[in-house]
Parts: C-alpha cells; structure tokens; sequence
C-alpha cells in the first residue's frame, strides 16, 4: 500500500470508505494513521505533498537549497498568496511573490522548485531574523556555501552563478539581492572587498582557504597528545656513522616498501650501496635512493622546521628528492588536482597551504618532542599535499622532528604496515587520536636497535619478522 493517495479516483473512494486510508488535507489521503510516523515520513516525503497541495508555488529560500524542513520545521515556497499549512507535521509557509519564473528548475517529486540562483535571491532580500520566521539561512552560511561552489566547480562557474543570478534579479526585479550575492562572489573572486561572515569565505579572501573539519580533527590530536607520557632518555648512538647511514637504509627500504616500491632487500642494497638501478624499474630505483639521500643527511635530519616557511621548504625538499625522477608527479609542487586513497578524501588542492598553515600554529602549542614528530605527520598524510609520495615524505617529517631532539627515529616494517595504516584511519575517519598515539610509541620502542653492524642488525629484524607480510606474522618486540 503507498504512502499517500491524491485526487479522487475509485481506489481512493474505496479504500477511504473502507477507512484503509484518511484526509489529511484537500485531496491528500495517507495509509498511515500513526502520527509520529507520518511525521517520520513527512521528512523526506514533503516535496510530493507540495505538488499536489500547492501546485501553483514554487519551493525557494532555504528549502531550495537544504531540501529539508528548516530548524522551526517549516518548508518554504513562494505563492500568489500568503498563508501557513501544517500537513502531517510539516509546516508550509506560502509567501507571495512571482512564482511564474524562467528561474525555476526542474521538479523535485513533481514540486516545482527555484533554481539555485534564485534561491539564494530570495534569501538575500532581507537578514534579519525574526521571531518565528527562519526562511533565511545565516549570511555567512550562504557565503561558505559559494566558497565550496568555486572550490568544487571553479571560478568561471561561480562568474556563471552570478551572471544567471543578474538575469533572473532583472525578470524578478531584485536588485537588491543581486547586488548583495554580487558583492561576496566579487570579494570571493579578488574583485571587491565587503564583510563576509562565513569562517571559510574569510580564509578565502584573505588568500589562505582552510579545510576546517581537518583542523578541527588536529586540535583533537594535539589536545590527545599532550595527555600521554612520553619516555626520556633513550639510547641511542646518533654519532656513529655506521649507526645512522644503516638505520637510515632499512628506514628507506620499508617506508617505500610500505608504498608499494617493493624490493628484494638485496636489490635496495645495489640500489643504495652499489648506486645501480635495477632494470625496468628505473623511478623505482630512484625513490628509495631519493629517500636515503634524505634521511642519511645528518645535518638536514637533525635541524626541524622552527616557522611555517621553513616547514614547507623542508616538505617540498624532501618529496622532490625522494620522487626526483617521477616528473609526470610534478616531484615538490603542491598537488593541483583532488587525491584521495580508497574512502579517504583528502584536502582539497585550494585549502593545502592555508591548513598546513593552521596546523604547524597548533603545533606550537605541542611540548614534547615525540608529540610533535606524531602530529606533523599526522598533518602530512591527512593533507596529502602532493600528488604522488606524501606517505614517505610524512614518515621523514616524523623522524627529523625526533632526530633533532636527540631521540631515535622510527621505522614502520612491513609485518608492521597494518597496525601503522588502521590507527591513521582511526583518526582521519573516526576521531580517535589514542590508536595513533599507541601505534607510533610502540614502533618508537621496538625501532630502538643498535645499526651500528649492518649484517648483525639485519639478522636481527629478519628474526622479529620485519620483512613478513602483515598477513604472514606480528612483530616481536
């Protein structure tokens, strides 16, 4: 049986007599006699009431654009007439004006509804709230909303959206609203300078537009960070040559291995200590030897970024030289086009510098060291700021910031590779910093070994099952 019945057809007569069905307004009959239920179902279900009830209105203001009844329950549609319908729960307030337009668009359940131009006219003729009245949505909502338009469609599509918007203000005759919406695209554009209200339309004219959920997700990890006891004095032998040059070739060869850049460990040793490539795989080759020519340098290792400029200098430093030979990647160039891995959708292309920006200011309020190696590559992996090589890059920014503060640098092997990716999807999708913070202090812990002999350490991590698949074994500690 449906929902709703409309008209006075014999199946409506027969099933009304049969009290299978009832009235709820002129026309409309409802197999639901609950009424929590049917205001359950009037959710989602108004814009078919709207057609049949209201057929010549057409839905505008905030409902053209949240398609939804607003926060007082209230769904809105400009009428010839003015007056307030409650149907099933839902409140329909008619507000007159010209609902005859070549603005409307196509219909929603057969309910004809504004376009989103003209919806956004509508909701710029007057911003005052009113008691009772909430058909505008807040200014700096509608601001945001056409931050988030350019960022996903682009500049010539929001100049479209206010070309459109001029010819429907002249059919309507709403100057007014045109020349508000024309003042915040025009400051959005570079091209004006009015007040905006909108957290990310303020970052957006100021030249540095922030992915707000992310930063939010960083304060959650620093405020997490800043709760955990962090251990002192490790041992470590960092001026030993032999130490650091055979930690920094084992962190090189799992942190590509991790990425997929999959060697023999024999071959990474021709390719690092032999300087041969190995044969067809020559950018293979060259990422794991980009990477060691990295973390082998003692004097880039130990010196972590102390301002924003230094911070991206070093990630544009590193992810060119580990990716030198992957020009298709544009190797030390901030990404131009949106990049994601499996669900994850990262920072948009716009937002990367401004968020970078954001978050080495809340690394500023991090204390300890090995909470601010764990946060900055944190940031890193959640930003992805290049097209190809963010996760070893965000693994050298971990290390660099525990070398320079005398502590040993981590290695994520690749028996371990599971642990390392499920914690960082624990924060980035869920919100939950402790799985990051846990993963990072236990491979801080098991990656304390002494490199000092390069064949002694490589039986030894072969004997904790470093180089096992995640699926093959668990790491002994």
């Amino acid at each position: 049986m449906n929902y709703f019945y409309f008209g006075s057809n014999s199946e409506r007569r027969k099933l009304s007599s049969e009290g299978t069905i009832r009235k709820i307004y002129t026309g409309i009959y409802t197999s639901i006699y609950d009424d929590k239920e049917l205001r359950r179902v009037m959710r989602y279900q108004w814009p078919l009431i709207a057609a049949h009830a209201f057929k010549n209105s057409v839905i505008s203001y905030r409902s053209a654009i949240e398609f939804k009844p607003s926060p007082l329950n209230y769904i809105y549609l400009v009428s010839r007439q003015s007056k307030t319908v409650e149907i099933g729960g839902v409140k329909f307030k008619l507000i007159r004006g010209n609902p005859l337009s070549t603005s409307n668009r196509s219909a929603l359940m057969k309910a004809q509804t504004a376009s989103l131009e003209r919806a956004f006219l509508d909701s710029l003729i007057n911003s005052k709230v009113k008691v009772g009245d909430d058909r505008y949505l807040p200014i700096g909502e509608l601001e945001d909303r056409l931050e988030e338009m350019m960022t996903q469609w682009g500049e010539d599509a929001l100049n479209s959206f206010r070309d459109e918007s001029k010819k429907i203000s002249a059919e309507l005759n709403m100057p007014n609203p045109y020349n508000r919406l024309a003042g915040i695209i025009g400051t959005l554009l570079g091209s004006k300078d009015v007040e905006l209200h909108g957290k990310r339309s303020i970052n957006r004219a100021a030249g540095l537009p922030v992915d707000d959920k992310k930063v939010e997700l960083f304060w959650v990890l620093a405020n997490h960070l800043e709760t955990i006891y962090y251990p002192d004095n490790l041992d470590i032998n960092l001026d030993n040559d032999e130490y650091f040059e055979n930690k920094a070739f084992f962190e090189s060869y799992f942190s590509n291995y991790i990425e997929g850049t999959e060697f023999l460990i024999e071959e990474a040793e021709q390719i690092v200590f032999d300087k041969k490539e190995i044969e067809n795989r020559v950018n293979d080759s060259h990422d794991v030897s980009g990477t060691f020519q990295i973390v082998s340098n003692r004097l880039f290792m130990t010196a972590s970024p102390r301002s924003f400029p230094d911070f991206i200098d070093s990630m544009r430093y590193i992810n060119k030289t580990v990716i030198s030979t992957r020009l298709d990647k544009f190797p030390g160039e901030f990404k131009t086009k949106e990049n994601r891995a499996g669900d994850t959708v990262f920072v948009h292309p716009d937002y990367v510098e401004g968020t970078l920006n954001r978050a080495f200011k809340i690394s500023e309020t991090i204390s300890h060291p090995i909470a601010r190696g764990i946060f900055f590559s944190f940031v890193v992996s959640e930003v992805h700021p290049f097209a190809d090589g963010n996760g070893r890059t965000c693994r050298i920014i971990l290390n660099r910031e525990l070398l320079s503060a005398g502590f040993p640098s981590i290695i994520i092997p690749t028996v371990y590779r599971e642990d390392y990716l499920l914690a960082l999807r624990a924060l980035s999708r869920k919100g939950r910093p402790s799985p990051v913070a846990r993963m990072f202090l236990r491979a801080l812990k098991f990656s304390q070994l002494d490199f000092t002999n390069y064949q002694s350490i490589k039986k030894k991590i072969k004997g904790k099952n470093w180089f096992l698949e995640p699926g093959e074994g668990k790491i002994v500690e």
